[in-house]
């Protein structure tokens, strides 16, 4: 005896009984294999975003601790000199061959010759510069020897 021979057996009382069941059984492991799951996913996750934003605050107040501590510098204490932050920014980005001279220019600037420096590679190490808070304050190009090189007089300071 199949399926369809036992459900034709039964009684109306007893079809309408097996239905409701089923769909009750369904709706049950629905909700116990998808909606609840679900919903405590939602729940954890957004008590880990409160906890996140506990932390959050917590380093924000710790950040503005720290700044007053260094004496009110917003961008915070360079860690290393100008010159410093200078010659090695320039050498990380292979220009080390083409500068000349770093040298003081005041208490926070400094005045830089490059000479036959790659012009595209200098513009990306001054938008490292400006990045870290460096500013220009005086550029010279002239045309180098090779293509797209350049002899290069720059000015820079940090930003106050």
């Amino acid at each position: 005896m199949n399926a369809k021979e036992y459900w034709r057996q039964l009684q109306p009382r007893e079809q309408t009984m097996l239905l409701a069941g089923g769909i009750a059984a369904a709706v049950l492991l629905l909700y116990a294999l998808v909606w609840d799951p679900f919903n405590q996913s939602v729940r954890q996750l957004q008590q880990s975003v409160a906890a996140e934003r506990v932390t959050l605050a917590a380093m924000q107040h710790a950040a503005r601790e720290v700044v007053q501590l260094r004496g009110g510098q917003a961008s915070g204490a360079r860690a290393q000199s100008l010159l410093t932050l200078v010659d090695e920014t320039a050498r990380s980005h292979g220009l080390g061959n083409a500068l000349t001279k770093v040298e003081p220019n005041g208490r926070h600037a400094v005045h830089v010759t490059l000479e036959g420096a790659p012009f595209d590679t200098v513009l990306q190490w001054i938008d490292t510069l400006v990045a870290r808070g460096i500013k220009v304050t005086g550029f010279s190009a002239d045309k180098g020897d090779g293509g797209g090189s350049a002899d290069i007089q720059l000015s820079l300071g940090e930003s106050q």
